[in-house]
């Protein structure tokens, strides 16, 4: 008898995400990012996560296309009245999500930066099992930044 071949196809997320914690509205943070990392992030519109058919949630996204660098810098809200996203122990305010990070751009710096924002509690990279976890989530914003042809 001839043996089964199971083919399993995953989700890899081409986001690197970092969880922000703040107590900031969303555009005042947004405003901070510009301010002091020179960025130059605008709202996009909201972007709605199904946690379930009858439960759509909208979270608030930010965008900046970084030029020097060729990538993509996102700030999406991860709190809404029906839940957050991303739910681990703790539950962050918002996500900063890099697209296509650059290989050159100063990671490390970059984190050094947004810690001395005095209205930023801390920043704590996500891990790669969180984001298996909600895979569901990384591919439907991925859908989302594509459909608006953002990505």
């Amino acid at each position: 008898m001839a043996k089964k071949i199971a083919l399993k196809l995953g989700y890899e997320s081409p986001f690197t995400v970092y969880s922000v914690f703040s107590i900031q509205k969303d555009y005042r943070l947004a405003w901070l990012l510009n301010q002091a990392l020179g960025f130059e992030l605008e709202r996009i519109g909201d972007f709605t996560h199904y946690f379930s058919e009858t439960r759509p949630a909208a979270f608030s996204l930010f965008s900046y296309h970084y030029q020097q660098y060729r990538m993509q810098v996102f700030l999406l809200s991860n709190k809404s009245p029906e839940g957050p996203i991303l739910s681990e122990s703790p539950v962050p305010d918002f996500l900063l999500l890099f697209w296509n990070l650059s290989e050159i751009f100063d990671l490390g710096q970059f984190q050094k930066d947004l810690r001395k924002i005095s209205q930023v509690q801390t920043i704590i990279e996500v891990s790669e099992k969180t984001q298996r976890k909600h895979e569901a989530f990384f591919y439907d914003l991925e859908y989302f930044l594509s459909e608006k042809k953002i990505i």
